[in-house]
C-alpha cells in the first residue's frame, strides 16, 4: 500500500495523541450541573465564567426554549435559544436566536438547516472548553460581542477571536426540556493570559491541530491514491464505534443504577410469574444475569476485534 497513507495516517494517530495531553493539561475548571431544567452557578472572587454548554437537547415539533441570563458582573446578557424539528421524519430543524444586551438592544439570528436522522442538539455559549461529541446531534454555537450564531455537525468548530469573549460572574438557565448543563470557568489571571497568548493554553493549539490534519487529509485525497476511500473507511469506523461508546456509557455508566433497577425488576417479574417452584425461579434469574454477563462480554470483545482488525489492516502501512 501507498507509503504516502502510512504516512498520514501515523501523522494522525501522533496529533491525536498530543490533542488528548494538550487537553489533559488545561488549566480551567467545569461545573457539572447534571441533566436540569433550571439551574445556575456564581463564581467566587478573583474567578470568571467563560463559557456555559446545555447539551442533549431533545428535539420535538412543538418549540423548546432555553433561556440563559448571563452576568456579566453586574451588566446581563439575556439570551434565548428556540428549537423545534420540522417536515417528513422531523429532518428539518429550525432554530430562533434572540440575544438583550444590557442596554436594552434586542438582536435575532433565524437558523435553519436539513439534517435527518438527528436527534438532539447541544447549545454551546462561547464555545472554548474541548469536550467530547456524540453522534447525530447538532452544536449551535453562540458567541455575543457580537452576536454570531452557527447551527453545524460533528466534528466542526466556529472560531471567534478570544478577546471578544464576555466572561460572567454568574449565570442562571431555564428550559422547557432538560439539558446537560456545564459551566467552565478559570481564574481571571489564567484568563488574561490565555487571551494574551491567543488561547494557545486551551483550544487554540486543538483548533490549530485540527485545522492542520484538515489540511493534511485535503492534501492526501488529492494526491495519495485510495486516500479517500481509506478516510472514509476510518471515518465510519469512528463513527460506529465512538457512537457505540457513547450509548453504552449512557445506558450503562452514567445511568448504570437506573439500568440495573429496570433489569432486577424485569427479571424479577419474569421469573416469578413465569416459575412454578423456587428452583425454576432460582435458574430463570441467574440465567437472565448469566445473559446480561455475557452480552457485556461479547461487546467489549466486539470492540476489541473491531481494533485489532484495524491495527491489522494498518501493518503493511
Amino acid at each position: 500500500m501507498n507509503r504516502g497513507i502510512g504516512r498520514l495516517i501515523r501523522c494522525i494517530i501522533l496529533l491525536s495523541i498530543t490533542i488528548g495531553l494538550t487537553g489533559a493539561a488545561s488549566a480551567y475548571d467545569q461545573v457539572d450541573l447534571g441533566r436540569v431544567t433550571a439551574g445556575n452557578y456564581a463564581v467566587q472572587e478573583g474567578y470568571v465564567i467563560f463559557s456555559v454548554y446545555a447539551n442533549d437537547i431533545i428535539y420535538h415539533e412543538n418549540w423548546s426554549t432555553q433561556t440563559f441570563d448571563l452576568n456579566a458582573f453586574g451588566e446581563h446578557y439575556l439570551l434565548e435559544v428556540k428549537a423545534r424539528e420540522e417536515g417528513v421524519w422531523g429532518a428539518w430543524k429550525h432554530f430562533y436566536i434572540n440575544l438583550t444586551y444590557p442596554n436594552g438592544t434586542t438582536v435575532s439570528e433565524e437558523l435553519k438547516t436539513l439534517q435527518v436522522g438527528f436527534n438532539d442538539y447541544d447549545i454551546k455559549v462561547q464555545y472554548y472548553a474541548e469536550e467530547p461529541d456524540a453522534p447525530l446531534e447538532l452544536d449551535v454555537y453562540v458567541y455575543l460581542n457580537p452576536l454570531q450564531a452557527e447551527v453545524t455537525s460533528f466534528g466542526k468548530c466556529v472560531d471567534f477571536p478570544l478577546d471578544q469573549y464576555i466572561v460572567f460572574s454568574h449565570v442562571s438557565f431555564a428550559s422547557t426540556e432538560e439539558a446537560h448543563l456545564e459551566v467552565y470557568y478559570c481564574s481571571y489571571e489564567e484568563w488574561n493570559e490565555i487571551v494574551e497568548s491567543g488561547g494557545l493554553g486551551f483550544g487554540a493549539i486543538l483548533n490549530q491541530t485540527g485545522n492542520a490534519i484538515n489540511e493534511a487529509i485535503g492534501w492526501a485525497r488529492q494526491n495519495v491514491p485510495y486516500a479517500s476511500t481509506l478516510i472514509d473507511a476510518f471515518s465510519m469506523f469512528y463513527t460506529t464505534v465512538s457512537g457505540l461508546l457513547y450509548y453504552f456509557d449512557l445506558v450503562f455508566i452514567q445511568n448504570g443504577l437506573l439500568t440495573f433497577t429496570l433489569f432486577e425488576s424485569f427479571v424479577l417479574a419474569y421469573s416469578a410469574g413465569t416459575s412454578r417452584n423456587f428452583y425454576t425461579f432460582l435458574r430463570r434469574y441467574i440465567h437472565a444475569h448469566r445473559s446480561l454477563f455475557e452480552f457485556l462480554l461479547d461487546f467489549i470483545s466486539k470492540l476489541i476485534e473491531m481494533f485489532a482488525a484495524v491495527v491489522s489492516a494498518l501493518k503493511p502501512l
